[in-house]
């Protein structure tokens, strides 16, 4: 059996001694800055992802907004009486007919004048329109099939009147200053000042501007107002767009400087505008070819 001795022990321990306090030191600084730098990526990544959900809620909200005024203008509704139309037609038809004849029993006169036959239920009375298209450089109300019924056998139908506009508004009690707003305007009621009555909802607080361009029929440019009253415009009144072009400015929220807004545009189109066919010019009728006779005896 071998055994140890004591006098080798002592160098044992020595060579087999800890860290001195240098040594430890510097593990402890070393281990302390990894613990930082970790500490600010791991808040950096968690600042960002905040940052990025706030974004990602703002361009959701954004394109909600988007998509709402593009479906209340692909569902515009412009209604014309085809009863009142067919009627009107078929009696101009019948009174152009009655003046021919009656022009040529004027026994070859052509001092007289053509006779205009009239008389009692000649004259039709339009139908009172109700569905109109407004729209201003920076407001729009038109009517449309935007009406959602929220109780089964309510008494009412789609139809509605929408309207979109700015004024100023506050987020809460504590927005002092509050900022501009985008509004909407929904009636289920249409009467024939289609621009008030109904519920106002806010869309969007704190935009810079919104602003509105309309497209007709037979146009080569963008209009910045269209009326289909009765002292509208020859091209727009009785008439719907065809498209119309929405450009909407946000503001960014920045306090130490100035940015600019963002900006999206839609071009949203009319499915139904429902417009009369506009009228072909008339064709002048060619020269009858031959000799121009005189009247006379004939030579007798």
């Amino acid at each position: 059996m071998k055994t140890r001795s004591i006098s080798t022990l002592p160098m044992k321990l020595k060579n087999e001694s800890g860290l001195t306090l240098i040594e430890l030191m510097i593990s402890i600084m070393i281990m302390a800055g990894l613990s930082l730098l970790i500490a600010q990526a791991i808040n950096s990544g968690v600042r960002s992802k905040k940052k990025i959900e706030v974004m990602l809620e703002k361009e959701t909200l954004y394109a909600d907004v988007i998509k709402i005024i593009e479906q209340d203008i692909n569902r515009a509704w412009h209604y014309r009486d085809f009863h009142f139309e067919i009627v009107k037609a078929a009696k101009e038809a019948r009174a152009k007919a009655k003046n021919k004849n009656k022009n040529k029993n004027n026994n070859g006169n052509p001092n007289q004048a053509p006779a205009i036959v009239s008389g009692p239920g000649e004259e039709l009375k339009a139908p009172v329109k109700l569905t109109h298209f407004e729209g201003t450089k920076d407001t729009l109300n038109f009517t449309a099939l935007s009406n959602y019924r929220i109780r089964k056998n309510s008494q009412e139908s789609q139809q509605a009147e929408v309207g979109y506009f700015t004024k100023s508004c506050k987020r809460n009690k504590e927005d002092r200053d509050g900022s501009l707003c985008l509004f909407r305007r929904i009636s289920p009621y249409i009467d024939e000042d289609i621009t008030r009555g109904g519920t106002e909802t806010v869309l969007l607080h704190d935009i810079d501007s919104i602003s509105f361009r309309y497209f007709g029929e037979g146009r080569d440019e963008w209009l910045d107002r269209w009326s289909t009253k009765e002292r509208a415009e020859p091209h727009s009144k009785d008439k719907f767009p065809i498209a119309v072009e929405v450009t909407l400015k946000i503001n960014k929220e920045n306090k130490t400087k100035k940015v600019p807004p963002i900006v999206r545009t839609l071009v949203a189109s009319v499915r139904f505008p429902n417009n009369a066919k506009p009228e072909e010019p008339k064709k002048n009728k060619p020269p009858i070819e031959g000799p121009i006779t005189s009247g006379g005896d004939n030579g007798n």
